[in-house]
Parts: C-alpha cells; structure tokens; sequence
C-alpha cells in the first residue's frame, strides 16, 4: 500500500519515484564490492525516477566514512549487544520514514535486508540481496563466532524483513532458496535476478576475438580476485601455478584485492597487485589488462555465497576455475563456461584442470566464447534492471 492507501497499478507506476536506501554509501566502489551502486543504476537505466537516500543517517561521506560506517555495523553484528543493534536498526527505520522526502516516495527499495528490517511506514518495501543470513552464518567464519543470542536475534531480523518485504529480488536460487525454506518467505513474492559486473565498463562482444587472438599461448596466465584471500583460497591458487610449472607447463598469476606474502616457491611467478580502485582510470586500465590477459581466472573459495569474479571473468572471455560452494555453480556451467571443482581438490587438483583445458585450445576457446554469451544472457546490468523493474510492477499491481 502506498502512503495514500492504495497501491498503483502498472500504468501508474511509470511516473512513481523509488527510495533507494542504505545506511552506508552504495556509490562508494572504494569501501565497498561496488554491487549496490550498479543496481541503483539498473533501476534508473530501466527508467525509474530513483532517489538515493544512503547514508540514510549520514550526509553524503567520504569513503573513510562509510568505511567507519560498514565497521560498526560489523561491530555491532559480532557483538554479543543485541539491544544496541535493535535501536541501531530501529534508528535507521525511523530515519527513513520521517526523512524530508518520504512524504514524496513511493516505493522502497533496499540492496539488503537489514536497513528496511524496522520501517514501520506505509510505503511498499523490496529488498534485492545476495543472501540470507543463514546463508552466511552457515558459511562465514566471523559469523560463526557469533553468540547464541546475537544468531537468534539476526534471524528475527531476516525474517522481519521477509516478511515485511512485498518482494524479495535474489542473486541465486541458492538464496532464494533459503529465504523460502528457513525464513517462510512466499515464492509468489521472490525473484532471482543474478548480479551483472562490479566494473564501470564493459567489454563489447566485437572485442572479444580480438582479446582471445591477441593472448600468449605459450604460458598460462592466471589470475586471482579477493581482499579477503585467505577464505577465497590464495594458498590454494598460489600453490597450483607452481604445480603447473613442476608439470612443464609455464604458468605466472596475478594477485589482485590485498596484499599477501608469497611462497618461495611460488615468487618468479606470482605478481601481487593489491587493491586496484576501478573509479581511478589507471588502476582501472592496470585491472583490465590484467583481465583481457588471463586465460584462467582460479579461485578456489571456502566459503562464497556468489563469485563477482567469475562474472568478471567470463565477461572478458576468461575462463573461471572455481569451487563448488554457494551459489557459484549457478554461474559456472561446468564444463561449458568454466571449471567447478569440489571443496576437496587441492592445488594439483586445479594445476591438472587448468592444463587438460589448455592444453585443448579448441575447447579452451569454447569455453571462452560460451562464458561470454553467458555474461551477455545473464548478466548484464540492463537486462537485470529491467527484469527487476518487471518484478517490482507486477507485484505492486498484485496488491492492488
């Protein structure tokens, strides 16, 4: 129900101005994965009239700001504090109902579950996230270091939100899933949508011969994505380019998110980028040529709920070696547009996977262009905001 006590239906709809709220700031790709901007974009390349309203509690910041701003959050999740996290999210609830401008919205949309969890307003309410928190209590070391109290306290605030929501938009079925079997969330009332690139640009498909003809075939270039690299599985990729070489094949990967010590073994063939903010030009150039050049993008996560990296990859005709957890085999097609190995195999494991496919370079190069028709069906952020905008009529019309 809208604030006037009725819901528009489609045709209205055109001219309704969405709420896009958070309580950091989801246009700051140096604090943040950089998703949440790309999907309040989506949502105005597929003609909404959207107003960002994040920080919700904050003017527009710094990214140190916002970096304080993810870090109390992550403070208040660990600790065993339920009563200050409650009036926390009571807070961001109340922030956006008596907002300045809340009298002249429509909708609510959220990138997460929590910031909508306590609005207690008349507008209508989705949130579009990758996961559920039992997705990632199950998975995440730091959230398994949760007290009991706090785990049950997260969980009422999930199904606040499920229940409050009049849709929920999905990265994965692998979420989606979880929203539906543990939280009692309506099928009728959720989508999966996917996630596009966390990149300002994209590569054009008349590009992609040129990137796959212009490669050296003679050494295997690899390359690994992730800040927090110990539970994506550096040691594993680090250990496997020196597998490959002990094979006879010669291989060098490049390290891009954190920095990280190498191996003596591993040194003559390992560069370690660190960080590369995609918002300043050379960092972003050193990123996409690092991306064009890589036959192989290998990541061997623990534990993910989805692989933004795997996206990135088959977007630039790379082929993604990854590990069978989350919802990552939802964008790997085994086989077809990359390698999904079990969270058992080692380094030799992903060495001998990496040089049969190579070593096939008709096959390799399949992969490369299925990948890529696979980011241009499913992964593009203007046919996921459309899809997403589609979601959003057709359920406000449902509740008219």
């Amino acid at each position: 129900m809208t604030k006037e006590g009725h819901t528009p239906g489609l045709k209205a709809f055109e001219d309704m101005k969405i709420f896009y709220v958070a309580s950091y700031d989801v246009s700051d790709l140096k604090g943040g994965n950089g998703i949440d901007h790309f999907k309040l974009e989506a949502l105005r390349a597929a003609g909404c009239k959207v107003t960002r309203l994040s920080p919700i509690l904050n003017p527009p910041s710094s990214s140190i700001v916002s970096r304080g701003i993810r870090k109390l959050q992550r403070m208040l999740t660990s600790d065993d504090n339920v009563t200050r996290k409650k009036q926390h999210l009571e807070t961001i609830g109340n922030a956006i109902a008596t907002h300045p401008l809340h009298a002249k919205a429509d909708v609510i949309v959220s990138p997460n579950h929590f910031d909508i969890s306590f609005y207690e307003g008349p507008l209508p309410v989705f949130f579009w996230a990758d996961a559920t928190y039992s997705n990632m209590a199950s998975m995440y070391p730091n959230y398994q270091n949760e007290t009991e109290r706090m785990k049950s306290f997260e969980h009422q605030v999930q199904k606040r939100a499920v229940d409050k929501a009049i849709g929920g938009m999905w990265a994965s079925r692998y979420a989606m899933n979880a929203a539906i079997s543990v939280y009692g969330a309506d099928p009728n009332r959720q989508l999966v949508t996917r996630f596009g690139l966390n990149l300002p640009t994209s590569i054009q498909e008349a590009e992609l011969e040129e990137i796959l003809n212009g490669r050296d075939y003679q050494t295997i270039r690899l390359m690994f994505i992730g800040f927090d690299y110990k539970r994506k599985g550096l040691d594993v990729a680090l250990r496997a380019v020196v597998e490959l070489n002990k094979l006879g094949i010669p291989a060098l990967l490049d390290t891009i998110g954190g920095f990280h010590d190498v191996p003596e073994a591993a040194r003559k063939y390992v560069t370690v980028h660190g960080p590369l903010n995609k918002l300043e030009p050379r960092q972003l150039a050193t990123f996409e040529a690092i991306q064009r050049s890589s036959h192989f993008l290998i990541f061997p996560t623990r534990a993910d709920v989805y692989c933004m990296p795997a996206i990135e990859a088959m977007a630039a005709g790379c082929v993604p070696v990854v590990s069978n957890v989350g919802g990552i085999p939802e964008i790997v097609a085994d086989g077809e547009t990359g390698i999904v190995l079990p969270l058992s195999a080692g380094p030799l494991d992903y060495a001998k996977s990496i040089k049969n496919a190579f070593e096939n370079k008709q096959q390799y190069l399949a992969m490369c262009r299925a990948g890529y028709a696979s980011y241009q069906a499913n992964h593009r952020w203007d046919k996921i905001g459309q899809t997403a905008v589609s979601f959003i009529k057709s359920r406000l019309n449902s509740t008219t």
